[in-house]
């Protein structure tokens, strides 16, 4: 009695995903979300059309697209299964978004905070792109400033940290300025106080000045019209009258 052929298993393919992961939008060298379908019957697969930095594999019944973009353009991919019965495909779409151009950043230094002037400026800009200080790595601050023109410039700040500059354009992508100079913004020393003289007004050999109400720190006393009459650290100082 002869013996029946062998039955080849159909192939099967379904997003285990979710289903926007199959027409996703990123920003160029983002991640995308990964892509995983469940596949029945087939040994392999084979991937066409993913954009450069995205690959594909399958392992244990399981297809999974991954990556990150290196390039911008809308990607129409096709995984084919191999192996089974039948030829069965699944399809979809990764849209990669470009990123602003990474202008230099000049400008930078020390400042008080509030002091007036530029914190840092930018040496070009790009229209459509907008700009916007950066506090410390994580917390955009202030108002963003578009790109229009050959330069743009942010205003002083008040809160003490280091600020970097990014970039966003219209599709929502960001990226750091290149060489990026980091402002650093220290909190500015309270005011002088206005010292009491103990000493009656009258020419004395020595005057004596209360200085308890004045910040922790040294001292310097500059008598009219500019000499310095006395320096040092404590709570009262002496001098010539």
């Amino acid at each position: 009695r002869p013996q029946a052929p062998l039955r080849t298993a159909a192939n099967t393919i379904t997003l285990s995903s979710a289903a926007a992961t199959t027409a996703q939008t990123v920003c160029r060298n983002s991640p995308i979300t990964n892509i995983t379908y469940n596949t029945t019957g087939a040994t392999g697969a084979t991937f066409s059309g993913l954009p450069s930095g995205v690959t594909g594999s399958w392992a244990a019944n399981v297809v999974t697209i991954s990556g990150t973009p290196a390039a911008a353009g809308t990607f129409n991919y096709t995984v084919t299964l191999v192996g089974g019965c039948a030829v069965v495909t699944a399809n979809g779409t990764i849209t990669v978004n470009e990123v602003p151009v990474a202008y230099t950043v000049t400008g930078g230094g020390a400042f008080c905070s509030g002091s007036g002037g530029n914190v840092v400026g930018l040496d070009n800009s790009q229209t459509g792109v907008t700009y916007q200080l950066r506090l410390n790595g994580s917390t955009n601050v202030g108002a963003a400033v578009a790109g229009t023109g050959a330069a743009i410039s942010f205003g002083a700040q008040t809160t003490a940290g280091t600020y970097t500059v990014i970039g966003t354009n219209a599709a929502g992508c960001s990226v750091p300025m290149s060489n990026a100079v980091s402002v650093s913004v220290t909190a500015q020393a309270a005011a002088p106080v206005i010292a009491s003289i103990v000493q009656p007004s009258c020419t004395v050999a020595t005057a004596t000045i209360n200085l308890s109400g004045l910040p922790a720190g040294n001292w310097t006393i500059v008598r009219y019209p500019g000499a310095i009459a006395a320096t040092g650290s404590g709570t009262t100082a002496s001098y010539p009258g």
